[in-house]
């Protein structure tokens, strides 16, 4: 009997120490806590798990925007988000609304993303534009060296404790909804 109630207790302090962070579609998901995340891992992922505490990701938001009578690929600049996870245990990424090409350029100088809490109140985050060279194409952008660099920088949204170079954090797992509706977890 003791046997059983230590494993009970067991799996819910496991349970209680983790965050879910929700991802919306429209979001690219390129580094989280120093570490690069692969394109292909992460796409269609619905969320992440996070250890509490806390974390820095950076990411870029996708749309297509109406330009006349044509349709227009949006890619925003890379944002940084440093935040805390404190007690929550999920955690919504919300973009602004981004409709047209001038709110869009407005969003590459002054993001305006807001992480909010299972209930809908906002998190403090702290967020930034991490600077990259537009003249390479995307895929010769190395995020995860230009956020070391950024962090070593000393700017709003720097986080030293992410430049060390490890190896990625045990405890973050990707979820995806499959269309049968199974939950895949890979660690």
């Amino acid at each position: 009997m003791k046997c059983c109630m230590m494993f009970v207790l067991l799996l819910l302090s496991a349970a209680t120490s983790a965050t879910t962070l929700h991802l919306p579609g429209d979001i690219e998901l390129l580094v989280l806590d120093g570490k690069r995340i692969s394109p292909s891992l992460v796409r269609g992922a619905e969320q992440i798990e996070l250890n509490k505490g806390i974390h820095q990701i950076v990411l870029r938001v996708e749309r297509n925007l109406p330009h006349g009578n044509l349709r227009v690929h949006y890619l925003s600049a890379p944002v940084i988000l440093t935040f805390s996870t404190g007690s929550a245990r999920h955690v919504s990424i919300q973009p602004p609304q981004i409709n047209s090409l001038a709110e869009a350029r407005y969003f590459d100088e002054h993001p305006g993303i807001t992480l909010t809490d299972e209930p809908g109140q906002p998190l403090p985050v702290t967020q930034d534009i991490l600077p990259v060279d537009n003249r390479l194409p995307a895929d010769a952008i190395n995020y995860e060296q230009l956020t070391r660099q950024y962090n070593l920088s000393g700017k709003i949204a720097s986080q030293p404790r992410f430049t060390r170079a490890t190896q990625p954090s045990p405890g973050v797992r990707f979820s995806w909804l499959r269309p049968d509706r199974i939950h895949q977890t890979i660690q």
